[in-house]
């Protein structure tokens, strides 16, 4: 029921009392059936890709590359324990580790295949297969292996070297790492608070510029 006599005011901070902190990047990608490619595979080929465009290893007593606006480490989320092994396994052997997830001394990682080789080839720049940010900001050379590790219920804890976490809902609350500056969401969460909760993994201090890539299928 509305009122003259009620009045309705505003109430909010100055534009001079505003302090900008940060910035959070959400990106859907939407799985095509019609390319035959298996939504898994797309979140494997995110997963490193991702990797490589947060902060590079820094040196022995170095600052990140960013100042700790981008993080050096994702989190690949999923709903299902079986999804989380398999993909675990599989983006290990990405990054050409093998069924014991040793590096297999014959084998490079797929992200190699994006490699310039110091030159520029106008065909595979337009098809994005030229990864030219990555090596711009430090990733030399593609062939680095990344770290990969797992978090569920059989696999309790973080493992502190890796660059890439996959985890169950086992790493939704009461783990704060100021490192992740990624997550990935394989499919869309069973609920909203379990995003919600996936999504805050990321950005834990004022500065950082989180990314948030989520995986839908073809009928979302």
């Amino acid at each position: 029921v509305c009122s003259s006599d009620l009045q309705t005011k505003e109430a909010k901070p100055l534009q001079e009392d505003m302090e900008p902190h940060g910035m959070h990047y959400q990106i859907v990608l939407r799985g095509d059936p019609a390319s035959r490619t298996a939504l898994l595979s797309t979140t494997i080929q995110s997963s490193f890709l991702l990797a490589r465009l947060l902060d590079p290893p820094p040196g022995p007593g170095a600052q990140s590359l960013s100042g700790g606006r981008f993080g050096s480490r994702i989190f690949v989320f999923t709903d299902d324990l079986d999804v989380t092994n398999r993909l675990y396994d599989d983006l290990s052997n990405a990054e050409a580790y093998d069924i014991w997830h040793r590096p297999m001394p014959n084998r490079q990682p797929l992200a190699a295949l994006r490699a310039s080789g110091g030159q520029s080839n106008p065909v595979q720049d337009r098809a994005g297969q030229v990864w030219h940010v990555p090596e711009g900001i430090g990733w030399m050379p593609l062939s680095n292996r990344l770290r990969i590790g797992r978090t569920s219920s059989q696999d309790r804890g973080v493992n502190q070297d890796s660059n890439v976490v996959v985890a169950t809902a086992a790493l939704e609350v009461g783990f704060n790492d100021p490192l992740v500056g990624g997550v990935i969401q394989h499919k869309s969460p069973h609920q909203m608070a379990s995003f919600v909760q996936r999504r805050g993994r990321a950005g834990r201090s004022t500065k950082m510029r989180p990314w948030m890539v989520t995986k839908i299928g073809r009928a979302h």
